[in-house]
């Protein structure tokens, strides 16, 4: 058919430009329909990604709302039982950062609310029973039985209007269910504080609940959002809303060309057409050119991280195997080292009690050299094992009070403080999530050393004090501060780190392992440790610790280590 075109247009020449015209506008018309094909194409990827933007927000500041809800209920039940006051402080700064709450309430454990914050617009949540509406009582029960947050349903809410709400469970130090932190959230508030911060453009949204419209930002528009409409799911904090997102007329407006409607009523020249297609081929091709190039990037990545990988995995095996050596060093460190110094000890001190009057000057020292040795090697060991077991023998942190442990280290240090003379002086302390174990080590190191380091014509003066933080609510900065011999602050450095020493060991007595042992409890507990002192001027030692921690950031050891003395 195309040789009889061919011999047919070369045996009449008249016929060419009718055949160019109608190959122009077959031409036109493909390419009009090709041009309106990808402008729709380009405004529904318009729209599928601001649908994922506009999902995306709206998790985030979600999700923002509620991780500060569940902030609040770790320590809602405490501060409700020795006032409401704190707790309102607390729930004030939330209401105030953050839009769309309705109320944040506190329900006893019978489920009636008996604190609501702001408390006005919220009288008619006081007293009402959330077990009188199923939805909520559905909530309550999921919530206690999972121990963690629960949302309902869209519901009325109890001050009129529709919204839901976001249950926590609040457990007493007995581990019964003391109440309930109630986030009341209004629907149509919360979405509108939410989406006037997203840059929608034009674009309109709509959330769903199972099949149900709960919010909407514009009125319906049935033959733009049938057409346009693209659609995301949140599953995510036991929330499940279906976002939908459309464009509004004066964004399609905007957004149409009339390049099409151009191109198909002036009919383009062929040459222009041509130019055109090459235009495109040429592209198409750069951009084949260009996913290919990429193509090969992403395959060297991956096979980059593969090898990162190989090589984390190797060195993680390598750790575990030098973790394992040292516990086994420490088992050797325990049981095969001490057991001689112990002999040694045991036998010199029965060499001195039978022999002491056939021994003569020079043996006799000898004999308190080698004790003293012994001694020395004694304590050493038993220092290095209790720094290598921070870790290793951590127990889960629980809110510990700090004035008991520091009192309790002051019973156990009554005699060396009555041998110095000294005194110890307990301030208030707070209360915080730690090892109480460790944080007893930490006290009565620092407290040891102050009484340790005092200065020879004067009684050893210690006190032990703590404020807040400058951030306020979520870290204290404990104090320990005595009136001792001090120490040059350019020697800051040294102080933490294992075997050193600022003294002799014939001045005072020690491993150089103490405050080592200090620093890092402290780092495991996520804070800092420092000093401040002049020579002759005494010391102060500054520890800075949160206050609460959301979970043990260290796994706890649970396979036990021997005793350090060998048992």
């Amino acid at each position: 058919m195309g040789n009889f075109l061919i011999e047919k247009l070369k045996a009449n020449r008249s016929m060419k430009p009718v055949l160019i015209a109608a190959a122009g506008i077959v031409i036109t018309i493909v390419l009009w329909v090709a041009l309106a094909h990808n402008e729709r194409q380009g405004i529904r990827q318009h729209v599928v990604l601001e649908t994922d933007a506009v999902r995306n927000e709206l998790l985030a500041r979600m999700e923002a709302r509620l991780r500060a809800l569940d902030r609040l209920s770790y320590r809602t039940h405490r501060e409700v039982q020795r006032g409401p006051d704190e707790w309102k402080e607390d729930v004030r700064a939330i209401y105030a950062h953050f839009g769309g709450y309705q109320a944040i309430e506190w329900a006893d454990a019978q489920g009636v609310i008996r604190l609501a914050v702001p408390e006005k617009g919220n009288e008619e949540a006081i007293g009402f029973d959330m077990n009188s509406r199923e939805e909520r009582r559905e909530a309550m029960t999921e919530a206690r039985q999972s121990r963690k947050m629960a949302v309902t349903d869209p519901t009325q809410l109890a001050q009129g209007g529709r919204g839901f709400l976001a249950i926590w469970p609040l457990y007493g130090e007995d581990g019964a269910v003391g109440g309930y932190l109630v986030g009341a959230f209004r629907t149509a508030e919360l979405l509108d504080s939410i989406l006037k911060n997203i840059n929608l453009a034009g674009y309109n949204v709509s959330v769903w609940h199972e099949g149900q419209e709960i919010y909407r930002s514009a009125p319906a528009d049935p033959s733009i959002e049938s057409r346009w409409a693209q659609q995301q799911n949140i599953n995510a904090y036991d929330l499940d809303w279906n976002i939908r997102v459309w464009p509004g007329r004066e964004l399609l407006k905007n957004e149409h060309s009339f390049l099409p409607e151009v191109v198909l009523a002036c009919g383009v020249g062929m040459s222009i057409l041509l130019a055109l297609i090459v235009h495109l081929a040429q592209t198409a091709r750069r951009q084949t050119l260009h996913t290919q190039q990429t193509n090969l990037a992403l395959e060297d990545e991956i096979l980059r991280r593969q090898m990162v990988e190989t090589k984390l995995q190797e060195a993680a095996i390598q750790l575990e195997q030098s973790n394992r050596e040292l516990q086994d060093f420490a088992s050797v460190a325990s049981h095969d080292l001490q057991e001689p110094l112990r002999k040694i000890l045991a036998f010199g001190d029965r060499l001195r009690t039978r022999s002491a009057g056939d021994l003569g000057p020079e043996s006799c020292d000898y004999l308190d050299r080698m004790q003293n040795a012994a001694g020395r090697m004694q304590n050493l060991i038993t220092d290095l094992l209790a720094f290598s077991r921070i870790t290793t023998r951590a127990q889960p942190f629980v809110p510990t009070d700090l004035s008991v442990v520091a009192h309790e280290v002051v019973d156990d240090l009554e005699a060396r403080i009555e041998q110095s003379h000294g005194t110890v002086n307990i301030e208030p302390l707070p209360t915080i999530d730690a090892d109480p174990m460790q944080i007893r080590q930490l006290l009565q190191n620092l407290i040891s050393n102050a009484l340790k380091f005092h200065k020879p014509d004067e009684p050893a003066r210690v006190r032990v004090f703590a404020r807040h933080a400058v951030n306020g609510q979520t870290q204290c900065e404990l104090s320990v501060e005595d009136n001792g011999i001090g120490f040059d602050e350019k020697s800051l450095d040294r102080i933490f780190t294992v075997f050193q020493r600022l003294h002799g060991r014939g001045e005072y007595e020690g491993t150089g392992i103490g405050l080592a042992v200090c620093r890092k409890i402290v780092e495991r507990h996520g804070g800092t440790i420092t000093a401040h002192s002049r020579v002759g001027a005494g010391s102060t030692f500054v520890i800075l610790l949160p206050l609460h921690h959301a979970k043990e950031q260290l796994n706890h050891d649970s396979q036990a280590d021997h005793d350090i003395a060998g048992g």
